[in-house]
């Protein structure tokens, strides 16, 4: 299950990544692909996926001088739009106003 987890981890850029293709790469019954995510994470599959999207865009705005559609891109999102409706979601900013408020000093 380290294996699935890492996988979807290192392979979040992919915007079609998802259960069934998770799934396909381990020659599994995607079935066993949710399992394991609640198992070990207590979410759903998609859930799972954009934590760790939101996550990996925060520390970029943070920690890079990337622009926010080169992030948006980097974490497996096609539109510029959805990226920023889930961001705003997730942390209740735009991506523009966390790094601002996020950025760190030794970049």
């Amino acid at each position: 299950q380290n294996s699935v987890l890492t996988y979807i981890e290192k392979n979040i850029s992919q915007y079609d990544l998802n259960a069934s293709s998770v799934a396909d790469y381990f020659q599994i019954p995607v079935t066993r692909i949710y399992e394991i995510i609640r198992n070990t994470k207590n979410q759903t599959f998609k859930e799972y996926l954009t934590t760790i999207r939101m996550e990996k865009s925060a520390d970029l705005l943070c920690n890079t001088t990337k622009s926010i559609n080169d992030i948006s891109s980097d974490c497996g999102y096609l539109a510029i739009s959805t990226f920023y409706r889930l961001f705003q979601d997730y942390y209740n900013v735009s991506p523009g106003q966390y790094r601002k408020t996020h950025i760190h000093a030794d970049r």
